[in-house]
Order: structure tokens, then C-alpha cells, then sequence
């Protein structure tokens, strides 16, 4: 192999040397931050498991309009984050049974033409179908509808996103619930604690296999104050309710507030 040759002596050969080692030091920094970005967008675009969430969202009258601007705000970064493969259903709140008519969109999102090698083309489709659902939400969010639905019935709803959540496959399954879960029908009315189930009502729905079926599903509810004693005890209710439609809703997953990152359930 031919020697390198050196060119000038003394103080100019000096900062040859000099000028050659911050040359080196460049490009090997160069190489280093195109290799780490390589490595965060290969991140990025690690296929996990493709996952079914299905985003309950309440227009009642006792949600506040701050609540409902926050759970959109919400629910767009969760759109965002949305990979191949996923599938998003936004369903409305019921109101009085499961004859209302309300509404509902479901969008899946593209997977790769070629399993395990995501292309530019992937990208744009994966791009594509998150705008599609962002551009619907401001049908979805009317507000017209806003704080004028004067009743809630969350039991039917668990059982409508139940359904959606059984044609999930083999889909990991989120359910996000943008509510006070605050119940209000003829029935039952959980503001105030005023009409709650008596003791032993879940345990006796299940017996007659009146719970619907929430098994592997993670739960993350977004809206209800817990800070009094009537909102403890709707919390109990819901975290009763939940185990034993075979759901998980974890402490922490039982939230006043949106929190500032998408939660990874």
C-alpha cells in the first residue's frame, strides 16, 4: 500500500496535521448524527403490535367546555401517534339505550406494502389516513351538541364499545373514555351520587351475563373529578365495574386531566 505523503515542514506541516485531525473529527461527528437520526426514525417507525382504540367522547350537559376542548386536544395527539396497522373508532356518548342514534367513525390505518420494510410511499399513506381522521373531527366535535345532551348512559356505551373492541382480532385494545362518567338516566344518577347502583348490582349483572365483555382491554378515563367524596365513590363503582368485565383501568388511568403526553396503555 502506498505511504501517505506529507507535504511542508515546521509550522506549516504542523497545521496540516492540525487541520487533517479537525477534518477527521468533522466527518466522524457527521457520521455520528446521521447515524442517530437513522436510528430515531427507524424508532420511529418500529411496527409494534397493531392496536384497536376505540375513543368514547361525552357531550353532556355536565361536561364543561374546557373538558371537551382539552379531550379533543387529547384525542388528536393520540391520532397522530397512530401507526400501521391501527384502527380508531370515535364513538358519541349514548343517551337513553342502545337505540339512540349517535354518532361513530372507524378509520384503519394503512400497513406496509412490504412487511418490515417501511417505505417513503408508507409514510405518505400512514400521513394521509391521520389527516383524514383529523379532518373529521370537527364534524364529530359539533357544537351544536356541546353541553345540550341532557342524558348519559355510559352502561350501554361499554357495551356498544365492547363490540367494536371483540372485532379487534388479534389488535392489542385501548379504551379511552373522554367523560365526567357521570351516568344520568331514569335509572341511575351518579352526579352527586345521588341513585348509584346498590351494593352487590355489578356482581349480580355478571351473574346473568349482562356485563359486556372487556377482556384484554386497557382503560384510560379522561374527565371525572375524584376529588370529593361522591366523586370516590363513582370511581369505586367504575373500578368494580371494569375487573369484572375482565378490563384493566389502573389508578393512575383515572384522570381529572389530560395528560401532557399520550399515555402508552
Amino acid at each position: 500500500m502506498r505511504e501517505p505523503v506529507m507535504i511542508g515542514t515546521g509550522a506549516g506541516r504542523a497545521r496540516g496535521l492540525v487541520y487533517g485531525a479537525v477534518l477527521a473529527l468533522a466527518a466522524a461527528s457527521c457520521a455520528d448524527s446521521a447515524a442517530s437520526e437513522a436510528s430515531a426514525r427507524a424508532a420511529a417507525e418500529a411496527i409494534g403490535p397493531p392496536r384497536t382504540v376505540v375513543a368514547v367522547v361525552d357531550f353532556s350537559g355536565s361536561q364543561t367546555s374546557h373538558s371537551v376542548v382539552e379531550a379533543r386536544a387529547y384525542l388528536e395527539k393520540v391520532v397522530k401517534g397512530l401507526s400501521y396497522g391501527d384502527r380508531l373508532v370515535l364513538l358519541e356518548m349514548y343517551r337513553s339505550g342502545s337505540r339512540d342514534s349517535v354518532g361513530s367513525f372507524v378509520q384503519d390505518m394503512p400497513e406496509p406494502v412490504r412487511p418490515g420494510a417501511v417505505t417513503s410511499y408508507d409514510r405518505r399513506q400512514l400521513e394521509a389516513a391521520r389527516r383524514g381522521v383529523l379532518n373529521a373531527l370537527p364534524i364529530f366535535f359539533d357544537p351544536n351538541l356541546v353541553r345540550r345532551v341532557p342524558t348519559t348512559d355510559l352502561l350501554t356505551t361499554m357495551h356498544i364499545a365492547a363490540e367494536h373492541l371483540h372485532d379487534a382480532g388479534e389488535r392489542e385494545k385501548e379504551l379511552l373514555i373522554l367523560s365526567d362518567m357521570l351516568q344520568s338516566t331514569p335509572r341511575f344518577e351518579f352526579e352527586g351520587a345521588r341513585r348509584m347502583p346498590p351494593e352487590g348490582w355489578v356482581a349480580s349483572q355478571g351473574r346473568q351475563s349482562l356485563l359486556p365483555s372487556l377482556r384484554g382491554t386497557c382503560v384510560l378515563v379522561i374527565g371525572p373529578d375524584h376529588t370529593t367524596p361522591e366523586g370516590q365513590r363513582v370511581r369505586r363503582f367504575w373500578g368494580e365495574y371494569y375487573q369484572a368485565a375482565g378490563a384493566t383501568l389502573d389508578t393512575g388511568n383515572y384522570r381529572l386531566r389530560a395528560p401532557t403526553d399520550v399515555v402508552d396503555c
